[in-house]
């Protein structure tokens, strides 16, 4: 005995000096007398995980675990080997055996929440987190994952507050300060927060940081110097990055987010998007998983029907879960095998109607290598991203080769300069003429709207319009610099009118946005309020009691375009010169409606002016809308577009 106990405390000093190879012969000298001892068995796991045998890891700690059952520490390490093999459930049960072994550890309960938050199991992460902090007062990491957990859960000043919390332990706690920089970024608070992506390279100038201070942007921009700027400074932010060598194990947590802002600039995004992209793909080897079943795939030697994939954190009652929900839920299964990916951290009634209609839907952990693994398995002819660019999981999923055609749709309208994306959905109706040279991809342009929706009023009776009170009801980052004078120009042209826009889920921005509008238009002012939240059937009576809705420029509605459309409320629009600016006037177009369409700035406020001056006019307009709007709702006509498409892209024709 006395012996055992020696060779164990000689084989730990050379664990914890870092002499695994000693360490581990140590440990089996232990073995060769006593086959069952749990802490060499244990000792042994961790050398094996440690060294990247993850295999022998989990063999080591089962026989530790058999050896000694009631050993939290080996329950705990099992849970973090299966975690890093993407087995998240297995990690998640032995995780919470090792919590009720040891209930007073920090440690086991950290890790729990780890796992949690992997399966977007946010309000459970939530709780691990808070009782790991509330059982160390020094646990840093609890506090800055405690700040994580409550940002994805849109509680954005406990954020703040648990951010402050780890850097109330520890100033120079790297994580905390690149979190803290990053909710004072998305608070719109650009210029503090550049500040703080500065401290945090102060302290530790990690590759991630760097990238997110680069991709550095306003929410809502003061002008549009401001927006030049800006995208001045993350070119060169780039160009420096170039010349760096560094690496990135896990971009989803360590980078946590997208270069999202930048489409709402109303400029060519290609370059940005593919240097972005090019630079990740460089610095993180996780992002470069190809599926085996792509190697060997040919395009027009496939059998049997097309089994198509389809991945969103937003298949729930979101925009995009609303846009894709016809065109998934619309392929016939003789034609093809759908499977719907959903990471999204919760379910609803959407979510409901899409596993009513008999669809395979496969949960995704927010794990990128585990949903990598998961979705190889299916062996895909096709992969469909829905939004690549709204979120960070998806979007560093898309790197990955998990189908040999790999297409992306508009749910963020804009191209993703990702070279595994080999295809962009779009629509005739929507591009303007050349329009490829502003995507990566191969551009797709199907024949109507490339995701068909069901009219949303069909079951509801619009009520009558009256007063001048504009509505704007699109997300306040939309609204461009360029959109200050458009609303001065209507307002002071009728001084009855009130323009609303809709408060959001960030009060701050609504401050931004007024602070702009005091120095742009500060004599209309007092006639621009904010609508509060509202349920969906409340904002569509709001929609279709409106005498007219404002189009943001540059970026126009999608959704809101056609839920407005189809109350018969004319939607005032102009053109950019991209897609993303373009959606309302390729919804007119498949109608064959001009009137609401502008060629310019002073045209655009013309037509708002004739529609609130001229009564007979806008019942003329309101009734050609009401009796054209069918066209936009051909779930049929999109979903046989996109299978002709899906077909020539499995024979290599598209």
């Amino acid at each position: 005995m006395a012996d055992t106990c020696r060779l164990i405390e000689d084989a730990r000093i050379c664990y914890l000096s870092g002499d695994l190879d000693a360490a581990r012969n140590g440990f089996f000298s232990v073995l060769r007398s006593d086959p069952y001892n749990a802490m060499a068995l244990h000792y042994l796991g961790l050398i094996a995980f440690q060294s990247s045998y993850e295999s022998e890891a989990i063999t080591f700690l089962k026989r530790a675990a058999a050896a000694d059952p009631d050993r939290d520490g080996v329950m705990a390490d099992m849970g973090v080997v299966y975690r890093h093999l993407g087995d998240l459930r297995e990690a998640e049960t032995h995780l919470r055996r090792a919590c009720l072994l040891d209930p007073e550890s920090a440690a086991h309960l950290y890790n729990l929440g780890l796992v949690l938050g992997d399966q977007n199991k946010l309000t459970e992460a939530e709780t691990a987190y808070r009782e790991a902090a509330g059982l160390d007062p020094h646990h840093t990491g609890a506090r800055n994952n405690l700040g994580n957990i409550l940002k994805r859960l849109a509680r954005h000043g406990e954020a703040h507050q648990a951010y402050d919390a780890a850097l109330a332990i520890d100033p120079k706690y790297a994580p905390a300060l690149k979190n803290k920089a990053g909710a004072l970024e998305q608070s719109g608070e650009v210029k503090k927060a550049g500040k703080a992506y500065a401290g945090a390279l102060g302290v530790r100038p990690d590759g991630a940081t760097q990238i997110r201070d680069a991709l550095l942007l306003p929410v809502i921009p003061e002008s549009c110097g401001q927006i030049e700027d800006y995208r001045a400074r993350m070119e060169g932010k780039l160009e420096q990055l170039e010349d760096q060598a560094f690496r990135i194990d896990d971009p989803v947590h360590e980078v946590g987010a997208t270069n999202f802002m930048l489409a709402y600039h109303g400029l060519n995004d290609r370059g940005l998007q593919t240097k972005i992209a090019d630079l990740y793909r460089r610095v993180a080897s996780s992002l470069t998983f190809q599926a085996a079943h792509c190697r060997d795939w040919l395009a027009g030697m496939e059998s049997g029907p097309l089994r198509i994939g389809f991945v969103s954190s937003f298949f729930v009652e979101h925009t995009v879960g609303r846009l894709m929900e016809g065109l998934i839920a619309g392929v016939p299964e003789r034609q093809a095998e759908v499977i719907v990916y959903n990471a999204a951290a919760s379910s609803d009634q959407l979510t409901a109607r899409l596993e009513r209609a008999a669809l395979k839907i496969v949960q995704v952990p927010r794990q990128l290598e585990a949903a990598q693994q998961m979705i190889a398995k299916d062996e895909l002819d096709i992969l469909y991203f829905c939004d690549i660019g709204l979120e960070p999981f998806t979007y560093f999923l898309s790197f990955a080769r998990l189908a040999p055609i790999q297409c992306a749709g508009w749910g963020h309208p804009v191209t993703t300069g990702v070279s595994t994306i080999d295809h962009f959905v779009s629509s005739r109706v929507m591009e303007p003429a050349g329009a490829d040279v502003a995507y990566s991809e191969n551009l797709v342009q199907i024949d109507g709207m490339p995701t068909p929706i069901r009219n949303p009023m069909c079951q509801m009776t619009a009520p009558p319009v009256e007063g001048d009170k504009i509505l704007c009801p699109q997300s306040l980052f939309k609204f461009h610099p360029d959109f200050d004078t458009l609303i001065g120009g209507i307002l002071r042209a009728c001084p009855q009118a009130e323009l609303l826009l809709l408060q959001g889920s960030r009060p701050e921005w609504a401050d931004l946005l007024d602070a702009r509008f005091r120095k742009t238009i500060p004599d209309v002012m007092d006639r621009i309020g904010y609508l509060p939240r509202m349920s969906r059937e409340d904002f569509l009576a709001t929609l279709a009691a409106a005498p007219l809705v404002l189009d943001t420029p540059h970026y126009s509605g999608g959704m809101t375009t056609q839920e407005a459309l189809a109350g018969g409320t004319p939607v005032v629009t102009l053109p950019g010169q991209y897609l993303r600016g373009r959606v309302t006037a390729g919804a007119y177009r498949k109608m064959g409606l001009t009137a609401c369409v502008a060629d310019s700035s002073e045209a655009y406020v013309d037509i708002a002016i004739h529609l609130l001056r001229d009564p007979k006019h806008a019942r003329e307009v309101r009734a050609g809308i009401l009796d054209t709007v069918p066209a936009l709702f051909d779930v049929y006509g999109a979903v046989r577009d996109h299978l002709k498409f899906f077909e020539k892209a499995s024979f290599g024709e598209a």
